[in-house]
C-alpha cells in the first residue's frame, strides 16, 4: 500500500473531494484502501475488512459484528499527506469480538513502521521496524517512559486541534490529581503521536474531544492500530469521565 503513496506523491497526480463529514477524502485513500481491503481478504478469506472509506457501505452487522474482522484507515492524516508534510500512515487493526488484538501502524514517508500483537506474555510483543525499498531492515522493541509521578509529563498535542483554553481546563483537572502538565505542550509533527509515546519520547499524548464524529479520532479505524501498540509498549488508553478526552 506504501507504493501507492509514492507513486501518487506528486501534486498533480492527487484528486481530493470533502466528504459529507467535512473531512477531505483523496483517490490515494480510496486506491490504497481497495488494495489492502482486497489483500486482506485473500489473507483471510470471510473475515469483514472494515475500512474508513468502506464503512457507508457495509451492513451493520458487518460493522457491529463480533468474532475477526479487520479495521483500516488506509490512510490516517490524509490533511497532512495533501500538504505533503510526512505525518500520514496506514493503520490496520485486526479486531477480536469489538477488542482490538493486533495493530500496525506504518508512516510510508518516513519508511518507519510499529506493530504489536495484544497479550499477557511477560516478553515484549510491541515493535518498531525501519525499511527501505520495501523490506524491513531493523526491528527494536518499543516501552514506554517511567516518569515520576511528581514530574511533569512531556506532553504531545496536535496543534492542528489545539483548543488552549480546552487543555488548560484538562490541565487543571489532572493537576487537582497530583499529574502535572506542561503549560504548552509540544505540537511536534512528522511521527505519529501516539507513537511518540509507545517510544518513550512523550509521556502523554492529549486529544481533546476524542469521540466518534467528525474531527473526533475516535472511530475503530482511527486508534483501533494504536491501542494495542501503546498497550503492549506499557501504555494505557484512557477516558476522562467528564469530557471524553482521550
Amino acid at each position: 500500500a506504501s507504493d501507492v503513496y509514492k507513486r501518487q506523491i506528486h501534486p498533480s497526480r492527487i484528486v481530493s473531494r470533502t466528504k459529507a463529514d467535512g473531512s477531505p477524502v483523496t483517490n490515494v485513500d480510496e486506491a490504497a484502501s481497495t488494495l489492502i481491503e482486497t489483500r486482506l481478504k485473500a489473507l483471510t478469506p470471510g473475515r469483514a475488512v472494515v475500512t474508513e472509506e468502506n464503512v457507508a457501505t457495509l451492513p451493520a452487522e458487518t460493522k457491529n459484528g463480533d468474532g475477526l474482522s479487520w479495521v483500516v484507515d488506509p490512510l490516517d492524516g490524509t490533511s497532512e499527506f495533501l500538504r505533503g508534510a510526512m505525518g500520514f500512515a496506514i493503520n490496520i487493526a485486526l479486531f477480536e469480538n469489538r477488542e482490538p488484538v493486533l495493530g500496525v501502524v506504518y508512516q510510508p514517508a518516513l519508511a518507519l513502521g510499529f506493530c504489536a500483537v495484544a497479550s499477557k506474555n511477560p516478553r515484549p510483543s510491541a515493535f518498531r521496524f525501519d525499511t527501505c525499498a520495501g523490506r524491513i531492515m531493523s526491528v527494536a522493541p518499543l516501552h514506554t517512559t517511567s516518569t515520576p509521578v511528581d514530574s511533569t509529563l512531556a506532553t504531545v498535542f496536535r496543534k492542528a486541534k489545539a483548543n488552549e483554553v480546552a487543555y488548560r481546563d484538562l490541565r487543571d483537572r489532572l493537576a487537582s490529581r497530583d499529574v502535572h502538565l506542561p503549560a504548552i505542550p509540544d505540537t511536534p509533527t512528522g511521527l505519529i503521536r501516539e507513537m511518540r509515546v509507545a517510544m518513550g519520547r512523550a509521556d502523554l499524548c492529549v486529544k481533546l474531544g476524542s469521540t466518534p464524529g467528525p474531527g473526533g479520532g475516535g472511530y475503530p479505524w482511527d486508534i483501533g492500530a494504536m491501542i494495542p501498540i501503546v498497550q503492549q509498549a506499557g501504555g494505557c488508553l484512557l477516558y476522562t469521565s467528564d469530557a471524553a478526552d482521550e
